[in-house]
């Protein structure tokens, strides 16, 4: 468990306990250390940690609760609580998801920001961390400050998001590549997280000085998903297959700028994910050629007449999802692409079975079998199939199977691959090439788990 409220010198497993089940109820106690303070100087205690998680899901209700088998949590004392979960938590990925994933504040300093609950924290927001809010300005920058009185001062217990190596950090709000580019030259801002290989000679060209460059591998990728559903024409696998052979992956790939801005995927799990396996880029399937005489097969063998297929994205996966439209007109299939919507737009269209046949989508996490789980198991939004409505229980089963510990195996995976391009399930297509780009006053930065610079962990030059 990465802690950072939870007291690692306490129980089995470096701040908690798995205390087992009881009448269908699985039990968690948590240990929180019993000298955490907020911004304003309030104590926090599991009171408070209770109250921030059943404010959470209040809020989250009633569309859905955030986390479907989490009952409820109780408090012990004022430094131990109990989680309560329908079953036992022991997927890859289930305790390190539900966590970090609702923010611990004072109730005291809540209610004194609104009654209101949902209105709360809007612009005097109070946290526990090393920096707190100066400043909000909606659409323009959020500052944040030093926090002098931060309650950690033991580094050796610290995670990298606990230190504070600077006294100032603005995040200034621009959402296109070239206005963060922009900034960056013009000395606005320290640091771009992302920057498009195809820039980096602003920075790094002939002549320029006064930069330093990471690169790394997105874990996960770019998917095209086909609609299985009854309402769409890829419920044939004769027209998935068809699709899926037309599209040339390495061409795709060279036009979205090469081996320096992609890596081409050769399975659902990105080429960088702990659990892809080097033997499936051996394989001889439509990951390993494109074949338009195929593909013509295929759409014959679908009856396909000329039908006008959709296929949707959001505005990240745009330029892939032009490039796949080209590939399929060559081969002779209608397309009516609707692209670069925003998130509102997709998800309105995506949880439509008759709005779309394809769509192209991102799964990221750092390990294959979770990244894909958000998008290929049951859920009722999707009539109890996955995201693109495949059926099939004995490929959602395994899935679930491989996102234990015990089931996490080779063996398993494997199996779970050949399924998914036996029934052309789905296709991964590519893994992004991420650039950051940052001041030479800084030496180096520091990522967290979901690959976000965190400024404050950063390395500065002395001076």
């Amino acid at each position: 468990m990465k802690a950072i409220l939870a007291d690692k010198s306490k129980g089995a497993y470096g701040g908690y306990d798995y205390d087992g089940e009881k009448d269908g109820v699985y039990s968690y106690t948590v240990y929180i250390y019993d000298y955490i303070t907020d911004h304003a100087g309030n104590k926090i205690t599991a009171s408070d940690v209770k109250f921030s998680y059943d404010t959470q899901v209040e809020l989250e209700a009633p569309s859905a609760t955030p986390w479907p088998d989490y009952i409820g949590c109780e408090v012990v004392d004022d430094t131990t609580i109990t989680f309560n979960f329908s079953r036992e938590m022991n997927g890859l990925d289930d305790l390190t998801n539900f966590w970090p994933n609702c923010f611990v504040v004072s109730e005291a300093a809540l209610l004194a920001s609104n009654s209101d609950k949902s209105a709360a924290f809007v612009n005097d927001a109070c946290g526990t961390g090393p920096y707190k809010l100066e400043s909000y300005t909606n659409g323009s920058d959020t500052v944040l400050v030093i926090n002098e009185d931060y309650w950690q001062k033991d580094d050796s217990l610290k995670l990298p998001c606990q230190y504070a190596n600077c006294k100032t950090i603005t995040y200034v709000a621009a959402s296109e590549s070239a206005q963060q580019i922009l900034a960056l030259k013009t000395g606005e801002i320290d640091y771009v997280n992302e920057v498009p290989t195809a820039d980096l000679e602003q920075f790094f060209g002939e002549g320029v000085t006064g930069y330093n460059l990471y690169t790394w591998i997105q874990q996960g990728g770019r998917v095209l998903c086909p609609n299985c559903s009854e309402e769409s024409i890829c419920n044939d696998i004769n027209m998935r297959l068809a699709i899926f052979y037309a599209i040339d992956l390495d061409g795709l790939c060279e036009a979205l700028g090469g081996d320096a801005s992609v890596k081409k995927m050769f399975s659902m799990f990105g080429p960088e994910q702990s659990d892809t396996c080097e033997e499936w880029a051996t394989w001889d399937n439509y990951y390993s050629k494109a074949d338009t005489d195929l593909a013509k097969e295929y759409l014959e063998k679908a009856g396909y007449n000329g039908e006008t297929i959709t296929i949707i994205s959001e505005k990240k996966q745009q330029k892939a999802a032009e490039i796949i439209v080209n590939m399929l007109t060559e081969v002779g299939i209608n397309v009516d692409a609707q692209l670069g919507l925003d998130s509102t737009a997709f998800k309105e269209a995506d949880q439509s079975a008759s709005e779309w046949d394809l769509k192209v989508i991102r799964c990221s996490a750092w390990c294959g079998a979770v990244a894909v789980s958000r998008q290929f198991l049951p859920s009722k939004k999707y009539g109890g199939g996955t995201s693109n409505y495949v059926m099939d229980t004995e490929w959602m089963d395994l899935l679930n199977v491989i996102l234990t510990q015990d089931g996490h195996t080779e063996e398993n995976c494997t199996k779970w691959q050949q399924m998914a391009i036996d029934n052309a399930y789905c296709m991964g297509l590519y893994s992004e090439v991420n650039n950051v780009v940052f001041k030479d006053s800084i030496q180096s930065i520091v990522r967290n788990g979901k690959n976000v610079t965190i400024p404050g962990a950063s390395i500065f030059v002395e001076k």
